[in-house]
């Protein structure tokens, strides 16, 4: 009998598949306050982000079977950088955090996020810089990211724009929005690279979900001799083609186990 597929196939066209209810309405100008700096604030953020990164390790690891590659990459960054990462997963941004070596790591997201009920205060408080649509808005948002990059902050944006969970037969279209951040600041771009395996041994009785391999590659820098749209281009190029390089492989060795099955 010919075995269901493990992940969804390409997907017609770039939409969002996950809707969620969004009543209030945000409007980000160059008054939004990104990166807010009150006690309180920052008291409620540390507390969140402790629990989270207490919580979530042990699920991941157990219930998700998460192995993680490349840890050692991590320590060749000497500041901030802008990280990018295929999006496949519901949890993919608390997977990235709990795994940058403590690092903080800030989130580029959807407005309509921060109006979700409930959602628009742990999303904030976790890291997450909603994308303005004003001229006003995206310059505060550009001095935003500039600062928490100064500081040695990591900057994740998921080029491919939406959540497609599970996919796995390549990398979708990249927007360019990570690599002018990372030419525009003189920071370096390190790649994730999500993927799944199949469930096998005991794990086959308690879920049917497959389990998660984290692979975090060497950081990618610009190249300082090229025009700043020119670099952008190029690093866009270079990053692709290392994570397509890591998904491939991650694949291929999927196929070789169920053969040696």
């Amino acid at each position: 009998m010919p075995r269901e597929p493990l992940w969804p196939k390409q997907p017609a066209k770039e939409e969002h598949l996950l809707r969620m209810w969004t009543p209030f309405h945000l409007r980000i100008d160059g008054k939004y306050k990104f990166l807010p700096r009150g006690v309180v604030f920052k008291t409620m953020q540390s507390l969140l982000r402790t629990l989270v990164m207490t919580l979530f390790p042990p699920y991941f690891k157990l219930c998700r079977g998460l192995r993680v590659y490349g840890r050692e990459n991590l320590k060749k960054l000497s500041g901030g950088a802008v990280s990018v990462c295929n999006h496949v997963h519901y949890l993919d941004c608390v997977l990235l955090a709990c795994n940058c070596r403590r690092r903080m790591m800030y989130f580029a997201s959807l407005k309509s996020n921060f109006e979700i009920p409930v959602i628009r205060h742990l999303i904030k408080l976790l890291g997450a810089l909603p994308l303005p649509e004003t001229s006003g808005g995206m310059a505060a948002f550009n001095r935003a990211v500039a600062k928490a990059l100064e500081k040695g902050a990591l900057l994740q944006i998921y080029p491919e724009g939406v959540l497609y969970p599970y996919y796995q037969d390549g990398l979708r279209a990249f927007h360019k929005g990570a690599f002018y951040y990372a030419c525009q600041n003189g920071v370096p771009v390190l790649p994730y690279v999500i993927t799944f395996r199949p469930r096998r041994g005991w794990r086959c009785f308690c879920g049917t979900k497959p389990l998660i391999d984290l692979h975090i590659l060497e950081p990618v820098w610009p190249e300082a001799s090229l025009s700043r749209k020119e670099a952008q281009l190029e690093l866009c190029a270079r990053v692709k083609k290392n994570m397509e390089a890591c998904l491939y492989e991650a694949r291929k060795n999927i196929k070789d186990a169920d053969i040696r099955v």
